[in-house]
């Protein structure tokens, strides 16, 4: 900058007749996109004022020969990412319980039916066709059921017809 430009810049604070204000980080992390175009420079230093650790970014502002500076400190600037970090993990926590709980409830209803119709099977299989299957559904489930309960009671209506048949002969023999 030419001396006059410091001269103005340092007593009216106006560049070109635009008016420079101070700013805090909150507003200048809100202005930064619409100012500038270029990538942030951003460093770690240690302040010798206060012996703490502090970050300093910087940016060229678009069409003037200023650099946006904002410094911060260091814990202050971590504490944003420190929260960010702990709400992604608790939101990891939450979808993987709710993920687990929905995956609880889709081999519930794929399992139960599927172990009810292996007991029943294991029944007709010893000869027991005494009990219906109980699965009342309107899914391929409930016509696999179905289905399950027409053969019980087909296979009673065939062990019937044997027994009548058997009984038949038995007198016919006596």
């Amino acid at each position: 900058l030419s001396e006059e430009q410091l001269e103005q810049l340092a007593g009216e604070r106006r560049y070109d007749g635009i008016e420079i204000l101070p700013l805090d980080y909150r507003e200048a992390q809100e202005l930064l996109p619409s100012m500038t175009s270029e990538e942030v420079t951003t460093i770690e230093i240690f302040d010798d004022k206060d012996g703490r650790q502090e970050v300093l970014s910087s940016i060229q502002i678009n069409g003037y020969p200023f650099y946006l500076i904002i410094e911060e400190d260091l814990d202050q600037y971590l504490a944003s990412a420190r929260r960010i970090g702990g709400l992604m993990v608790l939101f990891v926590l939450l979808a993987t319980g709710l993920s687990l709980m929905f995956v609880a409830f889709i081999i519930g209803r794929v399992f139960a039916p599927l172990k009810e119709l292996s007991k029943s099977s294991e029944r007709i299989a010893k000869g027991d066709l005494s009990q219906d299957v109980a699965i009342k559904r309107n899914d391929e489930f409930g016509d696999l059921a179905k289905a399950f309960q027409h053969m019980i009671n087909g296979l009673r209506g065939v062990r019937k017809e044997i027994d009548e048949q058997v009984e038949k002969q038995t007198k016919e023999i006596q």
